[in-house]
């Protein structure tokens, strides 16, 4: 069973300073820590949105939220040498309904790299 993470990501009010992320658990959440720290930057940074983790992982390890956009590279068969790309496209994690959404055609011999997310800028 996947342990239930939230992602908040919270923006200045006034200028250009970089977002603040932070993670909670859903116990973390229930016990207050979230209000606390929005408490500390309040008025200064509005929270913006919340994500849930996938449960998922990209090909480097890091989480995967709902709203993460994706660069999804796909390669030849685990036996071709050459490992020839063969596609790429941006992907973006839905929530539909009772489930967490990613949309492809083949998920055989695919990786996913997060580039950025629905709520701020891609890196590439």
């Amino acid at each position: 069973m996947r342990e239930t993470i939230f992602q908040f990501i919270y923006r200045h009010t006034e200028n250009l300073t970089p977002d603040i992320v932070h993670e909670f658990t859903l116990d973390q959440i229930l016990e207050g820590e979230e209000f606390q720290v929005y408490s500390l930057i309040s008025g200064r940074y509005g929270r913006i949105c919340k994500r849930q983790y996938t449960g998922i992982k990209d090909k480097n390890g890091v989480k995967i939220f709902e709203g993460d956009t994706l660069k999804w590279v796909a390669y030849g068969t685990p036996d071709d040498e050459c490992k020839q790309l063969y596609d790429t496209r941006l992907l973006t994690v839905e929530w539909l309904g009772c489930g967490f959404y990613i949309p492809y055609e083949d998920d055989s011999h695919r990786f996913y790299e997060i580039i950025g997310n629905i709520h701020q800028e891609a890196t590439e």
